[in-house]
């Protein structure tokens, strides 16, 4: 997140410098390759988010401000304690509080009218709900708290999110200045120097071991801590201290560091994907390049990567790049949120220029005007008075809006919403539902942002691999353990999400149920098939481990069941699926794959949130079967081949959420969808008994044949 200062293009007043620059003292009072860098990490950044697929890994650009953010902030510490014998942190924070929370402010207030507004009242509070983590910037905390994965997000994503990379700049910020100020303070004066280096290095050691052990374990936590980010502010603010020994480079080699540097960033950004393990080892790249860049440019080298970072273009991109930061996530999201259709390239260019444009102003009548205000510049007090009031204010205004729109409570309790029904009651609610208008006032889950789990209740976390590099599992047993009966369910985010209904059933039958099930990897033998294209080999270990595992339990019956998502290439899928069914056979008679659920054709508007913005009107929501079978149909006929060609057999779970024309969004007071590709966890659980009544017994036996069994979703 862009938190370092912004300048004007033209080298900044004297009284500004030194808000401006990220020099150690004698160094330079500005910084233009500085200032240039927050233009192209910015610009990185918005293009990732805007789906230029040339940009795959623009995300690292958070990264590059991360460095630069705690190149500034170490510079401009280290050049107080030198010019006033004391480090003046009322100052600095009275700094940070007039640089960052007035646009911050503007951004929250703005995004949560702009989501009641547009999205509805549902969808609003969640925002209002996010608006205040985000104001006392813990975004971070409260996205890890909910699960939120920044890559592979499957339901309606906060147009507050971008916040995270703040929050995780001012913690560090909080803590920062009083270990720096401790390492000038105790000791000799003249072993200053070697105290920094050690505590920065010590921080940028510890953070980043840290952070390569956290991406395997849990790379959301991985992605969001400032536990595992730290290390890379710390080596901005090394780069300060090592500016003295990088002025005393030749020439020629500080102009070949320097392009090496931006040649870094580029290669990652374009290099880089969603399939990406980040942080952990892969953030070196991007952010030791920036190190180099910034290093390189202490000589003040005119043939280095200065000669192109200073053009006006980007000192005018670095001044705007806080601003544009904020404005451009919220105005892709809600835009996204409210389509009925993808956004085509020219929406999504224009809402970029859009964010320019409202960035520009900002800073020209809110940014610039309250960062440099006498009164503000002149008192400590009166700044920090101000941070404290904007902050207060976003917390009680959100806190009130929250109240003031609260969800109906149910009048009466629907006594059958939890009651399993047969298949044949199931059928007769789908009807039901296709013609339902509003959401029920006792709908299951609660009308309101997903549920967080894509698991059932009884599913410890660590049953379902989250991490992208972990690649085998010690699985986790259900059902009645000490059966003889072994069954397998194997599958990604699917396979978690009926974990629950299987489990139910594998304890009514008095069967042991073993789950295997990797998010983000469908099971089909190809590294190529991940959400939203691209390849993955990170799925490829894990595949033979699910196979190797299989054959070593020896199971009864084995259920597969994965997602395939656009824009994956059919012509990969099948051979997959067949190589797969094929190795599982070997391993059990009664290998069985579920369809794909009826899936909302990605880039429409996602399920939960059209019902969330027309509660009243929640018929405009369903899903016709006819655009499902034109998105995915040839997924689902892929599995049906496959089956037949393997003797496994194939099982169409469609009479669960359809008629033979609609799948609605209510059924029996449950909301069907979490968002694109999966269902709730609740709905799942509900629709258990009729799920037996489509599989047969699990074990195998009498009514299961080999070969395929398609169960049309006719009207009952």
């Amino acid at each position: 997140m862009p938190s370092g200062p912004s300048s004007r293009v033209a080298a900044p007043a004297r009284d500004q410098v030194v808000d401006e620059s990220g020099t150690p003292p004698g160094g330079r009072s500005f910084r233009p390759d500085v200032q240039g860098l927050r233009a192209l990490a910015v610009a990185l950044v918005v293009l990732f988010h805007a789906g230029v697929r040339q940009v795959s890994g623009g995300y690292v650009g958070v990264d590059v401000f991360f460095v630069l953010s705690g190149f500034v902030i170490t510079g401009l510490l280290l050049r107080r304690s030198a010019s006033r014998r004391t480090m003046g942190l009322a100052d600095f924070y009275a700094r940070r509080a007039r640089r960052i929370l007035p646009m911050a402010t503007l951004v929250i207030v703005a995004t949560v009218a702009a989501s009641y507004l547009i999205l509805g009242q549902f969808v609003g509070r969640g925002v209002a709900v996010d608006a205040r983590w985000a104001s006392v910037f813990l975004a971070n905390v409260h996205a890890i708290g909910v699960g939120t994965d920044y890559f592979h997000a499957g339901g309606p994503v906060s147009p507050l999110l971008q916040f995270w990379s703040l929050s995780v700049e001012e913690q560090f910020y909080l803590v920062f200045p009083l270990l720096l100020a401790g390492a000038l303070l105790l000791g000799r004066r003249d072993r200053q120097q070697h105290r920094l280096v050690l505590l920065l290095g010590t921080v940028v050691a510890a953070s980043l071991t840290l952070s390569v052990l956290q991406t395997t374990w849990s790379p959301t936590v991985a992605y969001l801590s400032p536990f595992t980010r730290a290390w890379e502010l710390g080596l901005g603010g090394l780069c300060v201290v090592l500016a003295p020994w990088a002025q005393r480079w030749p020439r020629g080699v500080a102009a070949a560091v320097g392009w090496l540097g931006l040649g870094g960033i580029l290669a990652a950004a374009c290099g880089f994907d969603a399939s990406t393990a980040y942080p952990g080892v892969s953030a070196l790249v991007p952010v030791g390049a920036t190190a180099l860049v910034v290093l390189a440019g202490s000589s003040e080298l005119r043939s280095g990567p200065e000669w192109l970072l200073r053009r006006g273009s980007l000192q005018w991109g670095g001044a705007i790049s806080y601003s544009l930061y904020l404005w451009h996530w919220p105005m892709l999201v809600i835009a996204t949120e409210a389509a009925t259709t993808p956004l085509s390239p020219l929406d999504r260019t224009s809402l970029v220029v859009a964010s320019v444009v409202l960035a520009e102003c900002s800073r020209r009548f809110l940014e610039d005007p309250v960062r440099h205000a006498p009164g503000l510049g002149a008192s400590s007090r009166r700044s920090l008075g101000l941070g404290a009031v904007l902050i207060a204010g976003t917390v009680l205004a959100t806190t009130v809006l929250l109240v003031t729109t609260a969800s109906s409570t149910p009048t009466s309790v629907n006594p059958n919403r939890s009651h399993r029904p047969t298949l044949a009651a199931l059928r007769a609610k789908i009807s039901a539902g296709v013609v339902t208008t509003a959401v029920p006032l006792d709908a299951v889950p609660p009308l309101g942002p997903p549920t967080l789990s894509l698991s059932g209740p009884r599913v410890p976390a660590r049953c379902v691999v989250e991490s992208a590099t972990q690649s085998s599992m010690d699985p986790c047993t259900f059902g009645r353990p000490g059966s003889s009966t072994t069954i397998v369910l194997l599958g990604d985010s699917t396979a978690a999400m009926w974990s629950s209904a299987f489990i139910r059933l594998a304890t009514t039958e008095g069967l042991r149920l073993v789950l295997l099930a990797k998010t983000g990897c469908a099971p089909w033998l190809t590294p190529d098939l991940i959400f939203g294209g691209g390849r993955n080999p990170a799925c490829d270990a894990w595949h033979r481990f699910e196979v190797a595992e299989a054959r070593r339990l020896r199971p009864k019956a084995i259920y597969v069941t994965g997602y395939v998502g656009e824009p994956v290439a059919s012509s990969e899928v099948p051979a997959g699926i067949t190589r797969l069914l094929s190795a599982l056979r070997r391993t059990s008679r009664h290998v069985t794959v579920l369809s794909n659920l009826p899936a909302v054709p990605q880039g429409q508007s996602d399920p939960a949130v059209c019902v969330m913005m027309h509660p009243t009107s929640i018929e405009r929501c369903n899903l016709e079967v006819a655009a499902f079978e034109s998105s995915y149909g040839w997924f689902r006929t892929a599995l049906e081949r496959s089956a037949a060609v393997t003797g496994a057999r194939f099982v169409n779970l469609d009479p669960l959420f359809c008629t033979a024309t609609t799948c609605p969004m209510v059924v029996g007071s449950h909301l069907v969808w979490r968002d694109l590709f999966h269902a709730n966890v609740a709905y799942v659980g509900w629709t258990s008994r009729a799920l037996g009544e489509v599989l047969g017994p699990l074990a195998g036996g009498s009514s299961t044949t080999s070969g395929s069994t398609r169960s049309a979703p006719s009207s009952p």
